[in-house]
């Protein structure tokens, strides 16, 4: 009779483990996705700032000169321009287009590895927040198994 009896405490401690490694995963899992889902802004921010860098590098330059600084540095210069030629009175003379001309050059010159930089910090940011993920993920994995082994001598000290 006493062996039935440690049999069935035996059967019910295996299956009280079993229910709480079953637990421990699924809590893992959760705050794994938790946390995914938390830093995936950072990393898309990253993937964005990548493919723009590539773009930069195939001579794609649109976003470049779209982005807001280089518009408003634009912008203000050629406002200041227009009003210095027009108070001299060459606003409409061909020295002033030149002049125009080589402003706009000087500073997408000027702009441009301040915008490039930016982007790699960007995207060093999503490679970062990538690799945080994958430790995260790999710290996981392994709970995960030594969940699963806690399962499996469960199941065998019953």
């Amino acid at each position: 009779m006493s062996f039935v009896v440690d049999a069935w405490s035996s059967n019910k401690a295996a299956g009280a483990q079993k229910d709480a490694s079953k637990k421990a995963i699924a809590e893992q899992q959760r705050q794994f996705d938790l946390t995914r889902s938390d830093m995936m802004p950072w990393m898309n921010a990253g993937k964005g700032a990548l493919g723009d860098m590539q773009a930069l590098n195939s001579g794609d330059f649109s976003k470049f000169y779209q982005s807001p600084d280089y518009q408003f540095a634009l912008d203000q210069g050629f406002k200041s321009m227009d009003r210095s030629a027009a108070a001299r009175g060459r606003l409409y003379s061909g020295g002033y287009g030149q002049d125009l001309v080589n402003y706009g050059q000087g500073l997408a010159t000027q702009n441009y590895g301040n915008y490039y930089g930016r982007l790699a910090d960007l995207a060093g940011i999503g490679q970062s927040t990538a690799t945080n993920l994958g430790t995260c993920g790999q710290n996981k994995a392994n709970s995960i198994s030594t969940q699963y082994g806690n399962i499996g001598n469960a199941r065998a000290s019953a």
